[in-house]
């Protein structure tokens, strides 16, 4: 999840295109991530119990699906408006980074008490 937030930061800050190139190698490798949670959190449900487990993380995708591109598209146009407090335009990406730091926050306390 780390590379996430390396590759969040990385793209905010881009300043020519060719940039992304070199960014999108962190970012990419972070993919992994997905199914190694996914994978951790099935171990902690019983057998009987994985098709509701795989049911709310398919809900939570679903509705992450439909909240992040409203709120990124509308900080992107907060942030490149003309009366804007500051011109930004990797604020979504920004915000992408801090909510994958609070998410690593999270995964953190939970593996910590299953694994202590």
């Amino acid at each position: 999840m780390t590379l996430y937030v390396v590759g969040f930061i990385s793209f905010a800050f881009a300043s020519h295109g060719w940039m992304m190139y070199a960014f999108i190698v962190p970012y990419a490798l972070a993919g992994i991530t997905g199914p190694a949670i996914q994978g951790i959190i099935s171990t902690q449900v019983a057998a009987n119990e994985q098709g509701e487990l795989q049911g709310i993380m398919t809900g939570f995708m679903s509705l992450a699906s439909i909240v992040g591109p409203l709120l990124m598209s509308y900080l992107f146009f907060f942030f490149t408006q003309k009366n804007a407090p500051i011109y930004f335009p990797g604020a979504p990406f920004m915000m992408g980074a801090f909510l994958t730091c609070i998410a690593i926050l999270i995964c953190r306390q939970a593996l910590r008490k299953h694994h202590s």
